[in-house]
């Protein structure tokens, strides 16, 4: 009898005792990366697939969760709930408001630079990278699964856009309310 074959990224990482119970678990037919959801694996590594099928197997894994990639996790209810609405904007929009609070928003820009029109200003914390691409998994997610007359990139890139003037949005709305709080304590 032929020993049973693993697949490349099934063996990464793994010992050989850990190998050799994964392909017996294969040869019984019981290894579940077969039976995941496909929301499950979006954004995933294959070693990352592979670990969650086994936490799954074993019943550790919460379903409801889905990772879009950097370590992010949301819960499906929520993910469906956003991407009901097909359009890009709005989408990117709330995943960034689920990802973020309002007061992180109001700190930080997408890219982390200083305002080049005004010469005083100084530079707000970075966009975290990970919650950034996240969205763009999404996003990039959302416009192959909806055909468009418009190129998949500038979609993309108009969905970048409209993450930067939301946090841009958030940012004045925060001077707003400081120059209200301030002239309010002039009036006193």
């Amino acid at each position: 009898m032929r020993p049973l074959q693993l697949s490349p990224h099934a063996s990464l990482g793994r010992s050989a005792r850990q190998q050799l119970q994964l392909a017996h678990e294969m040869f019984q037919g019981k290894c579940p990366l077969e039976q995941l959801p496909p929301h499950a694996l979006l954004g995933r590594s294959a070693r990352q697939k592979l670990q969650l099928a086994h936490q799954m197997f074993r019943g550790k894994c919460p379903l409801e969760q889905v990772h879009l990639g950097g370590g992010i996790e949301i819960p499906e209810a929520k993910l469906s709930y956003f991407t009901k609405v097909k359009d890009d904007l709005k989408v990117t929009r709330n995943l960034a408001r689920h990802l973020w609070t309002a007061n992180e928003m109001k700190l930080r820009c997408l890219t982390g630079q200083p305002c080049r029109r005004i010469s005083e200003s100084v530079a707000k914390l970075q966009a975290t990278p990970e919650k950034v691409g996240a969205i763009r998994n999404v996003v990039k997610k959302l416009i192959s699964q909806t055909p468009c007359d418009r190129p998949a990139e500038k979609r993309v890139a108009s969905a970048r856009k409209a993450l930067r003037d939301l946090f841009a949005d958030m940012a004045r709305i925060r001077h707003k309310s400081l120059k209200d709080v301030a002239a309010a304590k002039e009036k006193d």
